[in-house]
C-alpha cells in the first residue's frame, strides 16, 4: 500500500467512526427500549404489551410513586420507577415536575399487575 492508498483509508476510516459516534449520540432514550405505540388504551391490558398514553394529570401519588393519568375517557394509574427517564421541555426532569393538570406522554409496559413507565414528556 502506498502513502496516498494509506491516507485515503484513514480519512474513510475516520469517517466511518465519526458518522456511528453521531448516531450514537442522537438516540433520545440511549439506554432506554423505546417501546411500540399501541393503536388504543386497550391494548395495554396485554400482559407484556407495551403502551403510549396522552392525557392530562389528574393526581400525583409521590409517596406511591405513581401518576393517574385521565386519557380516553378513564382514569389510568401509571408507576414511576428510578430508571423511567422523565423529560420536562428538554431537559431531564423527575417526578416532583409532574403536577394535576399537566398534560404528559408516557410510554411504558404491562407488567401484568401494574403499567410501568419507561418514558414521560410533560408536554
Amino acid at each position: 500500500m502506498n502513502l496516498r492508498t494509506k491516507s485515503h483509508a484513514l480519512i474513510l476510516a475516520s469517517l466511518l467512526c465519526a458518522a456511528f459516534a453521531g448516531v450514537a449520540i442522537a438516540s433520545p432514550l440511549q439506554g432506554h427500549p423505546r417501546p411500540a405505540a399501541t393503536p388504543s388504551a386497550s391494548a395495554a391490558s396485554k400482559d407484556q404489551g407495551s403502551f403510549t398514553f396522552v392525557g392530562r394529570v389528574s393526581k400525583v401519588e409521590y409517596a406511591a410513586n405513581a401518576v393517574v393519568l385521565a386519557t380516553k375517557g378513564r382514569d389510568v394509574t401509571i408507576t414511576v420507577t428510578p430508571t423511567t427517564s422523565i423529560d420536562v421541555g428538554g431537559e431531564p426532569g423527575s417526578i416532583a415536575d409532574i403536577r394535576p393538570g399537566v398534560r404528559i406522554r408516557v410510554e411504558g409496559f404491562d407488567r401484568g399487575d401494574a403499567l410501568i413507565a419507561v418514558a414521560i414528556s410533560v408536554l
